[in-house]
């Protein structure tokens, strides 16, 4: 099995995708009257506005009280709620072999179930993108939207079954879209998905033959004091994209890769290196793919991916303008660990010009998994178990730094208190190859002047913080990494101060 690896945020916007799809919605719709929108209903929460219409709504209704979620919904919020209505919940029930909600009336379960149908925020369906809301629900879950049309109506669809029926209704601490079936609670993983399709054979003997399977079967896993959500993005090829290679059977597809270098489960091997190319680091579906390269779980390889909104190319030739399509129609498949999507190719590994590695120093797991986390800042007191990957001395404190507007690059950071102290933190496996590291720091009062040491090698000369005001990029040193592995690096006061310390990156030196 597999460590659980870092993984690397990105924005969220694809507003090219979502007009796109807005226009299609519109071409498709039948001509009517223009209505002006009227808000009925800010005056009462959520709980009020469920409650007020019973007619309608109070199946759901009885859910949320059986899972003392009525006081949730009534706290000032904001929320977005798809809301299914009593034929939805009725259906639903059909589904659990169930008369009523009375026969089983579990309230664990109920409470899940309406946590799944919660997000924090307010979404409009306008602000809805094809692919995945930009915020988790309630299970930490990413919803999944698309678009389809029905008698040439243009509907949102939510986890590829509900459909939102009535939209945008506002209440006191939020916003509410009718849903025409409960969404069902994702509790399967990558690997189980693929293997219950039942397109993916070959593809999922090879994840079995080379130990991958076992990867994506983690949901959640140990890191430091806490368990985070694994979360990866599977790119899969379909046993008719590989019969038309001629491949009809795994030992016909493990023929063509392995080039017998240790094992079928070694990461060297040529069989490994290919499956390991299909399963990337990280939750990405089509609204959260930007033009970027995106790590595999092993970080031995990158996979390129760039769009226009609607069609996903992955590593463009820009000679032969040859690539590898993400099929949307058979996409943004969600599962409780990730992602998966459908390839129209078999997606050899391929060897892409080296790129900048830009590494948050905030965007460690256990960080990320606070309820602070690019919210408020936090101080931390315990240096040796506070994170599992940064550690410190003498300092009082490590504080985790937010605040909007703040020049940083998503408006936070890490800062070590006043005085003399000393901070590591190993950082995510870098892939080997020849480096130039640059560090950003912010200048200011009261800073300190430090030393840095990479893996245990110092910096010749002090980087200096306390002689002007504001984020600067410091060159560290060059190195030469002949393995892909974790790095450690080591901030030590020469005068004593704070430090904000931003991030770190890797330019690639090319000879």
């Amino acid at each position: 099995m597999k460590e659980f690896l870092y993984i690397k945020s990105r924005a969220m916007n694809k507003a090219i995708y979502v007009i796109a799809i807005l226009l299609l919605i519109m071409s498709g719709c039948e001509e009517k009257e223009i209505q002006i929108w009227k808000n009925r209903s800010t005056e009462q929460q959520i709980t009020e506005y469920i409650t007020a219409r019973d007619s309608i709504y109070s199946e759901f209704k009885k859910a949320m009280d059986i899972g003392n979620m009525s006081s949730l919904l009534s706290t000032r919020g904001p929320y977005t709620l798809f809301l299914p209505d009593n034929d939805a919940m009725f259906a639903y029930y059909d589904k659990l072999e169930i008369n009523s909600i009375e026969e089983y009336s579990d309230s664990v379960y109920w409470r899940n179930v309406v946590l799944n149908h919660v997000i924090p925020g307010i979404y409009k369906t306008g602000d809805i993108p094809p692919g995945s809301i930009p915020q988790t629900n309630g299970l930490g879950d990413f919803l999944i939207a698309d678009v389809d049309f029905v008698d040439g109506q243009g509907y949102l669809i939510i986890n590829k079954e509900s459909f939102i029926t009535d939209e945008n209704e506002e209440t006191a601490n939020g916003i509410i879209h009718r849903i025409n079936r409960v969404i069902d609670i994702v509790n399967k993983t990558c690997a189980e998905i693929l293997e219950e399709n039942g397109s993916f054979q070959i593809f999922v003997e090879g994840l079995k033959r080379t130990g991958i399977i076992d990867t994506l079967q983690q949901v959640n896993v140990p890191y430091g004091k806490v368990n985070v959500r694994a979360r990866y993005t599977i790119l899969a090829v379909p046993d008719s994209v590989y019969n038309q290679e001629g491949i009809t059977n795994i030992d016909e597809l493990i023929e063509r890769f392995d080039d017998e270098i240790g094992e079928l489960t070694d990461v060297n091997n040529g069989f490994y290196r290919y499956m390991d190319y299909h399963c990337l680091e990280g939750t990405y579906y089509t609204s959260t793919i930007l033009d970027d390269t995106y790590p595999t779980i092993s970080r031995e390889s990158l996979v390129n991916i760039i769009s226009d909104g609607l069609v996903f190319k992955i590593n463009l030739n820009s000679e032969t303008q040859e690539y590898t399509e993400i099929i949307v129609k058979y996409s943004n498949i969600p599962a409780k660990n990730g992602a998966i999507h459908t390839v129209n190719t078999i997606l050899e590994e391929t060897m892409l010009p080296p790129e900048t590695i830009h590494i948050e120093m905030t965007e460690f797991p256990d960080i990320m998994a606070l309820d602070c986390f690019r919210s408020e800042m936090r101080n931390f007191l315990d240096p040796e178990n506070s994170f599992e990957k940064i550690k410190w001395k003498t300092a009082p404190y490590l504080q985790y730094y937010y605040k909007p507007g703040e020049p940083c690059s998503y408006n936070d950071c890490i800062v070590m208190a006043e005085g003399y102290w000393e901070v590591e933190a190993a950082i995510p496996k870098i892939k080997k190859g020849k480096y130039h590291i640059v560090s950003r720091f912010k200048k200011g009062g009261n800073r300190a002047n430090i030393a840095v040491y990479v893996d245990g090698v110092r910096k010749e000369d002090v980087i200096v913080l306390n002689d002007d005001f504001g984020y600067f990029d410091f060159p560290i040193f060059d190195v030469d990494w002949e393995t892909t592995t974790e790095h450690k690096f080591r901030l030590k006061t020469i005068t004593p101060g704070i430090v904000m310390w931003d991030y770190l990156e890797f330019v690639p030196i090319i000879e």
